[in-house]
């Protein structure tokens, strides 16, 4: 509930900011889960996060 009433502000903000940020769900919720729980990552998990972090400072060079 917290995700999407966050979502929602932030819509009403800036929609594409909110977009990104609701996208990086999946890579979030993986960190937290390493950090918090010690929950295992497979090799696909990390390669997702590095994935979703490489897109989103390649998007955020080209922005600037």
């Amino acid at each position: 509930m917290v995700g999407v009433a966050t979502f929602a502000l932030g819509a009403r903000d800036s929609a594409p900011i909110a977009s990104v940020i609701a996208s990086q769900f999946a890579g979030i919720a993986a960190i937290v889960a390493f950090v918090l729980y010690r929950e295992r990552l497979s090799r696909v998990q990390v390669a997702g996060v590095a994935v979703i972090a490489v897109g989103v400072a390649l998007l955020a060079a080209l922005q600037t």
